[in-house]
This record gives C-alpha cells, structure tokens and sequence, in this order.
C-alpha cells in the first residue's frame, strides 16, 4: 500500500476543474468517527477514503468548484458499517 489511499489530482474526477484542496491533518492518534448509530474511536480507519499516513492522518482533496471529494466515492453503507466494526477488533 502506498502512504496514502487518496490520488493526488491535478483535475477533480468529477468536473476536470484544477481548482482542488489538499487537505492534510495529523491527528495524536485518536479519531473519532460517527456514522449510522456506530462509533470509533481511534487510528483513522482505511477504506473510507480519508485514510493518510499510517493512520494517524486524514489526507484529501477537494474540488473546490463542484465540492467532490477525490477518489472512490460514494462508499456503501454495508462496506462502511464493514470497515467501522472490522477496525474495532
């Protein structure tokens, strides 16, 4: 696996603007995610698409002109619940 889950862009995926933010944020190990009733608290869980740099980050872009985050988007519900209660054991 690469540093990160997420492409580096130069056009969004979605409208090919160039208008795109990275977004980078090293955390102290704990995140703390919500999502359907579930709760996380912890390394940032790959998968989701936010996932950086040996899991203490959350690393992306966004496409500023039509707001999509870049990558594999959108996640299903299943593969998300999946995820979140996977990186719990």
């Amino acid at each position: 696996m690469s540093e990160t889950e997420n492409p580096h862009n130069v056009k969004c995926d979605n409208c090919s603007s160039t208008r795109l933010l990275a977004f980078y944020c090293q955390g102290r190990d704990c995140h703390n995610i919500s999502y359907d009733g579930l709760e996380y608290e912890g390394y940032m869980i790959e998968g989701l698409g936010l996932y950086g740099n040996y899991g203490d980050a959350v690393d992306f872009q966004l496409c500023m002109q039509c707001g999509k985050i870049q990558g594999s988007f959108p996640k299903d519900d299943v593969d998300i619940k999946n995820e979140m209660v996977e990186s719990e054991v």
